[in-house]
């Protein structure tokens, strides 16, 4: 789905000839679910997977960990999340960067459903928003001013 996700935004942003959708305004990548319970389990998989033991010489790879919470009870906080989540991702070349990470451990609780994905440059895809990527193409076209220069 990452990948799917990745070449609609993509196919918007350069060109693609998409009338402004409206059944679809974001695609949500998830590469693993586990019961809310289990999130712990499942964020020490996720993370061995794509956070491998680095060594100190190497330039370190920078992250984020990205929470959301769609239910009618918000029972868990972002910050306890991200603490728990970061602590599975070795301390040795890796670097928590909230400006411009390479890698944002997205991070959705719905429903007692904790899914997970890895995504490269999540910030850069304009968070898999299919109308943010449609009106980055559309203003591209559109002069920025009515009025022509004194």
């Amino acid at each position: 789905l990452y990948l799917v996700g990745k070449a609609i935004i993509e196919e918007c942003k350069t060109g693609a000839d998409w009338k402004q959708p409206t059944s679809v305004c974001r695609i949500v990548p998830v590469e693993k679910t586990a019961s809310e319970l289990d999130f712990e389990r499942l964020a020490s998989e996720m993370c061995a997977k794509h956070f491998p033991e680095r060594s100190a010489d190497e330039e370190p790879i920078t992250f984020e960990v990205h929470y959301e919470e769609h239910g009618a009870l918000h029972h868990f906080h972002a910050s306890d999340i991200n603490r728990k989540i970061g602590k599975y991702v070795p301390d040795v070349g890796h670097k928590v960067d909230l400006k411009n990470p390479k890698y944002t451990i997205m991070c959705i609780n719905a429903g007692g459903s904790f899914m997970m994905s890895v995504v490269e440059q999540y910030d850069t895809l304009r968070h898999f928003n299919v109308h943010t990527a449609v009106h980055e193409k559309l203003s591209d076209t559109v002069p920025t001013s009515s009025h022509p220069a004194a």
